[in-house]
């Protein structure tokens, strides 16, 4: 979590985004035109579908990635816990349903 608490402070903007312009799909935090904290995403009936950590990483061809990073939750569409998803920097670790 030390990455979030550092670029809190620089953070551009919140990012969401609209399905069909009608209802939130997901929303996140960029940073530096990159995303970097928490992340969420939607059902069409407004509960959460799944939730996260992203952070940026820095490619060798100096081009950034944004990938999943600690646990992952996901929900099903009554908003029940169905899987938990666990990453470091992108790469799985682990898996629990």
């Amino acid at each position: 979590m030390e990455h979030l608490k550092a670029n809190v402070e620089s953070c551009n903007y919140c990012w969401m985004k609209m399905a069909k312009g009608k209802w939130l799909y997901s929303e996140g935090i960029m940073v530096q035109d990159a995303f970097a904290g928490p992340f969420m995403y939607y059902f069409r009936n407004g509960k959460v579908k799944q939730k996260g950590q992203m952070i940026p990483v820095n490619l060798p061809d100096g081009s950034t990635n944004y990938v999943a990073d600690g646990v992952w939750i996901f929900y099903n569409r009554k908003g029940k816990e169905i899987r938990k998803i666990t990453y470091s920097s992108g790469v799985l670790i682990s898996e629990t349903q």
